[in-house]
């Protein structure tokens, strides 16, 4: 702090969680505080403050204060409590995102080493994840994000962080669209796939081909005898119709393990509906919490029935549903 702030006054403001020294407006202590991006040497961190609630702030190392736009006009400066919690968060943000620590990630090149996502695998489902890009202005963005689901991950590349960095391609070589794909030639040239097989990752390729509801029973028995859980297969084109299974009887574990896509259908639209079944489709591994009323509904082990011809095919994964 300036020496000329250090003699005047403190004044406490009727928020008791702030005071002012001069022209300026502090912040006595942050409750708590993470950081999810930073841009050249501006962090971007999600605060929550007592009667500011939860925000975004911007803050560079050096400065003393918040930034509450890119402007700058907007300040509020820390305590040195607040300062320490802001210190902290930064340095275990640099920590997670350190080229030490990237070492042990997977690295997915998206674009000619300027667009990279790193992830690494904390269990079957979760994932901690980096992306880094260049910005307009050529700084080096980082974005740290946990993720639970394979399918989170995918839709924040394809989806949440792709405005950013999509200028960079040259037209037609984005390969968002190959993140978005769901033909077995689209999968084959996913980042995340190919990536996956230089790694050796072959449960990362596997569980690839349910998201996007191209594995083959030979993927699903796979992924059914490593993981312990059934995992069903789609079946043949016979099977290209709607069963309308008991939704209080549904193993839904089952469903998403197996990468059914499950709509929800609002009430507004359920004249003639009811809630109290899905329609599910085992050829396309679609459905919806919707069925006619005045239908006949079969529970879901009956609908499991239904796999046991191919049972040799899935492994043990049908029969240990079933």
């Amino acid at each position: 702090m300036p020496n000329e702030e250090m003699n005047q006054e403190k004044r406490v403001m009727k928020n008791p969680n702030e005071y002012r020294i001069g022209d300026r407006l502090y912040v006595e202590k942050i409750k708590s505080c993470s950081c999810t991006e930073k841009r050249g040497d501006v962090y971007f961190l999600w605060c929550k403050i007592h009667q500011r609630g939860n925000n975004y702030y911007l803050y560079e190392p050096g400065t003393g204060c918040f930034r509450t736009d890119w402007t700058g006009k907007k300040r509020l400066y820390l305590s040195e409590a607040a300062q320490q919690t802001v210190d902290q968060t930064v340095r275990q943000f640099d920590e997670e995102t350190s080229k030490e620590v990237l070492n042990y990630y997977v690295k997915v090149e998206i674009y000619e080493g300027k667009v990279i996502l790193w992830y690494r695998r904390l269990s079957r489902s979760r994932f901690a994840a980096v992306l880094t890009y260049p910005d307009d202005e050529g700084f080096l963005c980082k974005e740290y994000f946990p993720i639970t689901g394979l399918e989170s991950l995918i839709r924040e590349l394809s989806y949440g962080l792709s405005a950013p960095w999509r200028k960079l391609f040259p037209e037609g070589t984005c390969p968002i669209e190959e993140l978005r794909s769901g033909t077995p030639e689209g999968v084959e040239r996913n980042p995340l796939y190919i990536s996956a097989g230089a790694s050796g990752d072959v449960l990362m390729q596997k569980q690839l081909k349910i998201v996007y509801r191209v594995a083959s029973p030979e993927d699903c028995a796979w992924l059914s005898e490593k993981g312990g859980k059934p995992v069903l297969p789609a079946l043949p084109e016979d099977y290209d119709r709607k069963y309308y299974v008991r939704t209080d009887s549904i193993d839904f574990d089952t469903l998403h393990r197996s990468g059914y896509q499950l709509l929800h259908r609002p009430y507004f639209a359920m004249k003639g509906s009811t809630h109290e079944a899905y329609s599910l489709n085992p050829h396309t591994k679609c459905g919806v919490d919707a069925a006619p009323e005045n239908t006949e509904f079969m529970d879901f082990k009956a609908y499991l029935e239904l796999f046991r011809p191919f049972s040799d095919i899935a492994d043990q994964g049908v029969s240990e549903a079933l």
